[in-house]
């Protein structure tokens, strides 16, 4: 559990990178980038681990990431692209290579999915979004209050039972 809140905690700072804001925001085009949040999925082979259609358009995202962190070459497991509407299809790609990222602007007309992995290698990938708000520096500090205010109440609730440290 250390090691994933680790490995959960060292991706978030990666990715809230002021000059990464800056790329994206002159690739796609949108606004000012606040933060990024996203987690880390498994798809496995002959599972029924797969994606239905849907978009990313709400919570203020403006654009998703999706990162292969599958050390080794999986087969499925491919990014399809549709106008909501019409449903026709616009655009596949398989993410394959380690540490290849796709990333596109949210846009509610589109809807995304992901397949089905096939074979016997799971599909191992980060995903997250990019948002204008709260920056990363706020919510860090938030985050941090918050764990002081909790070993803080911890440590007086232990008090008050009388245990000692």
């Amino acid at each position: 559990m250390l090691e994933r809140r680790a490995t959960h905690g060292l991706v978030h700072f990666l990715l809230n990178n002021p000059a990464l804001f800056e790329i994206l925001q002159n690739i796609t085009g949108c606004g000012r980038i606040g933060r990024f949040y996203g987690r880390v999925y498994r798809m496995v082979p002959v599972a029924g681990h797969y994606d239905s259609w849907h978009d990313d358009a709400f919570d203020d995202r403006m654009i998703t990431i999706s990162i292969n962190l599958s050390r080794e070459f999986y087969r499925g497991g491919v990014l399809q692209i549709r106008e909501r509407k019409s449903k026709r299809f616009l655009y596949e790609v398989a993410n394959t290579g380690f540490g290849d990222a796709i990333v596109f602007r949210v846009d509610g007309a589109l809807q995304h999915r992901v397949t089905d992995v096939e074979g016997n290698v799971e599909k191992v990938a980060l995903s997250g979004w990019f948002v204008p708000w709260p920056d990363y520096q706020f919510f860090l500090k938030l985050a941090l209050n918050r764990k002081k205010n909790t070993s803080a109440d911890s440590a007086a609730a232990a008090h008050d039972m009388g245990w000692k440290f």
